[in-house]
Protein backbone atom coordinates (compact mmCIF):
# COMPACT_ATOMS: atom_id res chain seq x y z
CA UNK A 1 0.00 0.00 0.00
CA UNK A 2 3.15 2.48 0.80
CA UNK A 3 4.38 1.85 -2.01
CA UNK A 4 1.46 2.23 -4.38
CA UNK A 5 0.77 5.81 -2.49
CA UNK A 6 4.69 6.60 -2.90
CA UNK A 7 4.50 5.73 -6.68
CA UNK A 8 1.36 7.83 -7.30
CA UNK A 9 3.25 10.72 -5.11
CA UNK A 10 6.07 10.85 -7.85
CA UNK A 11 4.04 10.34 -10.68
CA UNK A 12 1.82 13.91 -9.47
CA UNK A 13 5.05 15.54 -8.58
CA UNK A 14 6.43 14.66 -12.75
CA UNK A 15 3.37 15.08 -13.88
CA UNK A 16 3.05 18.99 -12.53
CA UNK A 17 6.69 19.37 -13.29
CA UNK A 18 6.18 18.53 -17.19
CA UNK A 19 3.45 20.64 -17.22
CA UNK A 20 4.87 23.73 -15.48
CA UNK A 21 2.26 23.91 -12.44
CA UNK A 22 4.85 22.97 -9.98
CA UNK A 23 3.51 25.91 -8.28
CA UNK A 24 0.40 23.83 -7.42
CA UNK A 25 2.04 21.19 -5.18
CA UNK A 26 1.76 23.70 -2.40
CA UNK A 27 -2.26 24.18 -2.22
CA UNK A 28 -2.04 20.19 -2.82
CA UNK A 29 0.55 19.51 -0.01
CA UNK A 30 -1.74 21.65 2.30
CA UNK A 31 -4.96 20.39 1.39
CA UNK A 32 -2.81 16.88 2.29
CA UNK A 33 -1.76 18.13 5.50
CA UNK A 34 -4.86 19.08 6.30
CA UNK A 35 -6.87 16.23 5.83
CA UNK A 36 -4.57 13.73 7.89
CA UNK A 37 -4.84 16.05 10.54
CA UNK A 38 -8.64 16.13 10.36
CA UNK A 39 -8.51 12.81 9.85
CA UNK A 40 -6.23 11.80 13.38
CA UNK A 41 -8.38 14.60 14.91
CA UNK A 42 -11.69 12.73 14.51
CA UNK A 43 -10.38 9.56 15.50
CA UNK A 44 -9.97 10.39 18.84
CA UNK A 45 -13.46 10.73 20.01
CA UNK A 46 -14.76 7.95 22.30
CA UNK A 47 -18.19 6.99 21.74
CA UNK A 48 -21.25 4.79 22.40
CA UNK A 49 -24.42 4.68 20.80
CA UNK A 50 -27.30 4.04 23.25
CA UNK A 51 -30.57 2.23 22.71
CA UNK A 52 -33.49 2.37 24.71
CA UNK A 53 -37.32 1.68 24.13
CA UNK A 54 -38.63 4.75 25.33
CA UNK A 55 -39.70 8.06 23.23
CA UNK A 56 -37.59 10.63 24.92
CA UNK A 57 -34.58 8.57 24.72
CA UNK A 58 -32.68 11.54 23.24
CA UNK A 59 -33.89 14.22 26.16
CA UNK A 60 -32.82 11.35 29.08
CA UNK A 61 -29.36 10.77 27.29
CA UNK A 62 -28.55 14.36 27.69
CA UNK A 63 -29.83 14.66 31.34
CA UNK A 64 -27.92 11.69 31.98
CA UNK A 65 -24.54 13.22 30.37
CA UNK A 66 -25.28 16.25 32.56
CA UNK A 67 -25.45 14.55 35.86
CA UNK A 68 -22.34 12.63 34.99
CA UNK A 69 -20.45 15.53 34.03
CA UNK A 70 -21.43 17.06 37.48
CA UNK A 71 -20.74 13.78 39.46
CA UNK A 72 -17.19 14.30 38.14
CA UNK A 73 -17.34 17.77 39.35
CA UNK A 74 -15.99 18.91 35.75
CA UNK A 75 -16.79 22.55 35.36
CA UNK A 76 -19.37 22.92 32.71
CA UNK A 77 -18.39 25.95 30.54
CA UNK A 78 -21.24 26.09 27.86
CA UNK A 79 -23.93 24.46 26.73
CA UNK A 80 -25.01 23.94 22.93
CA UNK A 81 -28.50 22.68 21.87
CA UNK A 82 -29.55 22.22 18.36
CA UNK A 83 -32.01 20.57 17.01
CA UNK A 84 -30.88 17.20 16.95
CA UNK A 85 -27.40 17.62 18.81
CA UNK A 86 -26.15 18.72 22.36
CA UNK A 87 -22.66 19.58 23.26
CA UNK A 88 -21.28 20.49 26.42
CA UNK A 89 -18.24 22.13 27.00
CA UNK A 90 -16.42 21.61 30.38
CA UNK A 91 -12.88 21.72 31.96
CA UNK A 92 -11.22 18.72 33.32
CA UNK A 93 -9.37 19.20 36.25
CA UNK A 94 -6.37 19.93 34.47
CA UNK A 95 -7.39 22.53 32.66
CA UNK A 96 -8.41 20.37 29.59
CA UNK A 97 -11.57 21.11 27.85
CA UNK A 98 -13.60 18.21 27.84
CA UNK A 99 -16.53 17.61 24.84
CA UNK A 100 -19.61 15.75 25.51
CA UNK A 101 -21.87 15.44 22.03
CA UNK A 102 -25.60 13.94 22.32
CA UNK A 103 -26.31 13.29 18.97
CA UNK A 104 -30.54 12.13 18.34
CA UNK A 105 -30.06 9.15 15.83
CA UNK A 106 -33.41 8.30 16.27
CA UNK A 107 -36.66 8.00 18.07
CA UNK A 108 -35.17 5.35 20.45
CA UNK A 109 -31.33 6.15 19.57
CA UNK A 110 -29.24 8.33 20.87
CA UNK A 111 -25.08 8.88 20.32
CA UNK A 112 -22.68 10.25 22.76
CA UNK A 113 -19.24 11.23 21.98
CA UNK A 114 -16.56 12.27 24.72
CA UNK A 115 -13.58 14.20 24.01
CA UNK A 116 -10.63 15.04 26.35
CA UNK A 117 -8.49 17.70 25.14
CA UNK A 118 -7.00 18.02 21.75
CA UNK A 119 -4.95 15.10 21.62
CA UNK A 120 -8.18 13.14 22.92
CA UNK A 121 -7.31 11.64 26.38
CA UNK A 122 -8.82 7.87 25.69
CA UNK A 123 -8.22 6.78 30.11
CA UNK A 124 -9.89 10.18 30.77
CA UNK A 125 -13.03 10.20 28.29
CA UNK A 126 -13.12 6.53 29.30
CA UNK A 127 -13.92 7.73 32.83
CA UNK A 128 -16.34 10.57 31.83
CA UNK A 129 -18.48 7.74 29.02
CA UNK A 130 -18.35 5.58 32.30
CA UNK A 131 -19.95 8.11 34.88
CA UNK A 132 -22.31 8.82 32.26
CA UNK A 133 -23.94 5.78 31.61
CA UNK A 134 -23.93 4.61 34.83
CA UNK A 135 -26.57 8.12 35.37
CA UNK A 136 -29.36 6.37 32.64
Amino acid sequence: MFKKITLWVVMVFCTLNLSGCVFLLIPVAIGVVGGVGIGIGTAKWLSDKLVEQVPDSYEKTVHGARDGVNNLKLEIIKETDLDKMTQISCKYADGRTVWVSVLHVSANVSRIEVRVGVWGGQPEARKILDAILARL
